[in-house]
């Protein structure tokens, strides 16, 4: 039986790699500042950490429900909830252990 074989996923993409098209993996501002990069611009030399790196970091440490169940009991009209629902969220997020793969 033949081994099946992962396919890799690249959670750091560099300027020159991306183009307007890559929103979906670099976001507004990293695919503009690839297109830019990639077009002569006077871009200096950088990278975007992927959206593929997010969720593979948010799956890892089991976030996404834990972050659906605080928003779900938020009420958006209360901006002082709504500020102290994003803290939790951070503090989710900063105290998650980074994955040796990232």
């Amino acid at each position: 039986m033949a081994e099946k074989k992962e396919a890799r996923v690249d959670f750091v993409k560099w300027f020159s790699e991306i183009k307007k098209e890559d929103v979906n993996i670099a976001g507004g501002k990293g695919a503009n500042l690839g297109e830019m990069y990639n077009n002569g611009f006077p871009v200096p030399p950088g990278f975007v950490i992927t959206a593929q790196a997010y969720w593979h970091f948010v799956e890892k440490n089991e976030l996404d429900d834990k972050i659906k169940k605080l928003i779900a009991e938020l009420d958006i009209e209360n901006t002082a909830e709504l500020n102290k629902l994003t803290g939790k969220i951070r503090e989710n997020i900063e105290s998650a252990e980074l994955p040796e793969e990232l």
